[in-house]
């Protein structure tokens, strides 16, 4: 809980151009990350969305499986992505 009540001063004590930075570079990471998700899941959808149905109607026990190693790579690119866009925004300001 300490870094987060440090980041609060931080921003609290901050000058008006230091804050409009801040909250401009949030804007980007959200604006950025929003896109990503917004495109990998229409893409995703429509790529594997019928054969994930047919597994679910057909092979319950191969969904499931299926489905787990899914959440887990999901879970994993979405943090690579998560770190990427910090990176870039880091080295921006």
């Amino acid at each position: 809980m300490q870094p987060f009540r440090r980041c609060i001063h931080v921003i609290r004590d901050a000058p008006l151009l230091m804050k409009l930075r801040i909250l401009t570079l949030f804007l980007v990471q959200l604006g950025a990350y929003s896109l990503f998700v917004v495109v990998y899941f229409a893409s995703f959808l429509n790529l594997i969305g019928g054969w994930l149905k047919d597994l679910f109607v057909y092979q319950r026990e191969v969904y499931v499986a299926a489905s787990i190693l899914l959440m887990a790579a999901q879970s994993i690119g979405l943090d690579r992505v998560t770190d990427l866009l910090a990176k870039w925004t880091d080295r921006n300001s």
